[in-house]
């Protein structure tokens, strides 16, 4: 088992909580606080003697890389660094001097890049000496740059120069965070990273989370590809996000759309192309005694964390969107045949009108004789709502 599936083991079952806006498995956790404008980023790494310095590298140099690497996971996000925690594992002889000239080389680059180091940690590792480093920054709302965020065509940039370890610039190379929040404030940049391990090495990392391939196409999953045999993916084709009108609420930041968890098996099957005829080359079955669910969702634009989610009762083979209005409220026809209303930043259910519709349209919105009504088609009929003044 090597080092990063080590982490994929360890990090499949994480504890999260409400606070959570990206956990493990990029650059930096974001963390939600409650500040109405911005996130927080965290972030932790660690330098080892005989791993990432020897004992003859000048002191000043370790302290700088191990702060470093840090701060270029705090670009990575498009943030601004603000205070560091530094845990210092030493051996038992150890040289005061030369851990103080660590530390001149740590408070040098933090006040470059107006950093408060805050306290720490000493301890004994009889065999090496470690630095670990916990660097918290910042981002405004909803501009943090993710890994996952990679699409089809995009072009890969990197800033700087590459190589170069060997010659000892991975000792003093220059954490890029006025660079990154430029390019975040002029461009509308998808996915970046800190490349740590190199290019060939960090890339595959954006390309994972983001489902894209080194050519800029879509990346087949091996677990979807169909079989003779069949193979369950999860969600299907008729499942996911895709099928149903969306609505977004400039005013809460979310994004709404009725989403469908279910199963199917893609199987193989021979076919011959011939023109003019359809031609599929394989069947989609439902999975016998699995059904789907469905869920009216709020979603965070930028990062993709479902920030509400109300539960449909019935049997999920509904087909309706969702209209957002100005008032705050988010209209959807549900399962259970009625047409309601949920509160667009809670998702607490408003109001419920039993139409007992299968729904296949999505709800539309209009003004009247300075009123505004919200209308949704119900088999033959379209039924109107007239709203309350101010919804």
């Amino acid at each position: 088992m090597n080092e990063f599936e080590l982490i994929r083991r360890l990090t499949g079952s994480l504890p999260a909580n409400q606070a959570v806006v990206v956990g493990a498995g990029d650059d930096c956790a974001v963390l939600d606080l409650g500040a109405p404008d911005r996130w927080l980023l965290f972030k932790t790494d660690a330098v080892v003697e005989g791993i990432h310095f020897t004992k003859d590298t000048p002191p000043e140099k370790i302290g700088y890389k191990a702060l470093g690497r840090c701060l270029s996971d705090i670009a990575a996000m498009a943030g601004t660094p603000t205070a560091a925690l530094l845990t210092i594992a030493l051996p038992v002889n150890f040289d005061t001097d030369f851990i103080g000239a660590i530390y001149d080389g740590i408070n040098a680059l933090a006040r470059r890049h107006d950093v408060a180091i805050v306290g720490g940690e000493t301890t004994t590792n009889p065999e090496r000496m470690l630095i670990s480093v916990s660097l918290v920054g910042c981002v405004a709302r909803g501009k943090a740059v993710l890994r996952s965020g990679a699409k089809p065509g995009d072009a890969i940039f990197v800033t700087g120069k590459l190589g170069g370890s060997l010659a000892g610039r991975h000792l003093e190379f220059e954490p890029r965070l006025a660079e990154a929040r430029w390019l975040a404030e002029h461009f509308p940049l998808h996915a970046m990273l800190d490349l740590s391990d190199g290019l060939a090495g960090d890339l595959p990392h954006i390309l994972k989370a983001s489902g894209v391939g080194a050519d800029g196409r879509p990346k087949v999953e091996p677990s979807s590809v169909p079989t003779k045999e069949g193979v369950k993916v999860c969600p299907a084709v008729s499942g996911a996000t895709n099928w149903m009108s969306t609505a977004f609420n400039p005013a809460t930041g979310l994004f709404y759309v009725m989403a469908m968890e279910q199963c199917q098996i893609y199987y193989k099957t021979e076919a011959v192309w011939e023109a003019g005829k359809s031609y599929y080359g394989g069947e989609i079955k439902n999975v016998p005694g699995e059904k789907g669910k469905k869920y009216l969702r709020a979603i965070e634009p930028a990062t993709g964390k479902i920030v509400w989610e109300q539960p449909q009762t019935g049997p999920g083979n509904t087909w309706g969107g969702v209209l957002s209005t100005a008032g705050g409220m988010v209209f959807f026809g549900g399962d259970d045949g009625a047409f309601s209303a949920a509160d667009a930043a809670t998702g607490k259910l408003l109001w419920s009108f039993p139409a007992n519709s299968l729904w296949k349209a999505s709800p539309m919105t209009y003004l009247a004789d300075g009123k505004q009504y919200v209308a949704i088609a119900a088999g033959s009929n379209v039924v109107v709502f007239g709203l309350p003044s101010g919804r």
